[in-house]
């Protein structure tokens, strides 16, 4: 179960969320106690990911909703009712306050799907211009993830560097009216060789870019590479 369920355990622990209450039906009036796993995400695929594992190993399917948010964007939820499913996600994680222990100890391919699940959820890859030095143009990338509790990003940091991946140190970021996050940035580069992609194709986009223009490659799945920088060569300004 911790195998098949990898990527979605990964998921959860950065976009999900957990209900348990009363809930009074619409249909008849009377009054029934869900217990609910939701997950939320502005892309399609990584839900459609953790549908396909809940279906799978659960033999239960839910149905995808979606909605437009004010700003003009998708938003899409997967709510699972079901106590099983409540159970494996809410113990396992202690209500989604730390990694399972199975995970730091499991195989290579579960390790790279649970890191693929947080990445898809509180990760991301920006791309920029570096203007530090004005005679040139430099375009960088970075890979960042930032959650707000200390032993999720401890323990991705601890399971990326077990996969061989450079993720420096935890910075803490306080943020105005909000709780404080942690953010490790790991090493484009070591992402890539290890074998780290994302499955939201919006972040994926911006790492074929840096594939591409830094690594020489056109795909993300393609033979390591042991040559070359972690930036693009200057371009001088017209």
């Amino acid at each position: 179960m911790f195998d098949k369920l990898a990527y979605s355990v990964g998921f959860f622990l950065g976009d999900g969320s957990l209900y348990s209450g009363p809930f009074i039906s619409s249909k008849n009036g009377k009054t029934y106690f869900h217990n609910d796993v939701v997950f939320v995400c502005s892309d399609l695929e990584p839900i459609e990911r953790v549908q396909s594992q809940i279906e799978s190993a659960f033999g239960k399917s839910y149905n995808i909703q979606q909605r437009i948010l004010p700003s003009g964007l998708p938003h899409y939820t997967l709510t699972a009712h079901r106590r099983e499913i409540f159970d494996f996600f809410s113990v396992n994680t202690t209500m989604r306050w730390e990694i399972p222990q199975y995970y730091f100890s499991a195989p290579r391919e579960t390790k790279l799907e649970l890191c693929r699940g947080l990445m898809d959820s509180d990760g991301h890859c920006a791309e920029f211009i570096d203007n530090h030095d004005p005679r040139y143009e430099v375009k960088r990338w970075t890979i960042g993830f930032s959650n707000g509790k200390l032993r999720i990003v401890q323990g991705l940091a601890s399971i990326m560097q077990s996969l061989g991946m450079k993720v420096g140190v935890i910075s803490p970021a306080k943020k105005a009216g909000y709780r404080d996050t942690y953010i490790i940035r790991p090493n484009p580069r070591s992402f890539h060789e290890a074998g780290m992609f994302f499955y939201a194709s919006r972040k994926q986009a911006k790492f074929n870019r840096y594939i591409e223009h830094v690594l020489g490659s056109e795909t993300l799945r393609t033979a390591p590479v042991t040559s070359g920088e972690d930036i693009v060569p200057p371009l001088a300004k017209a």
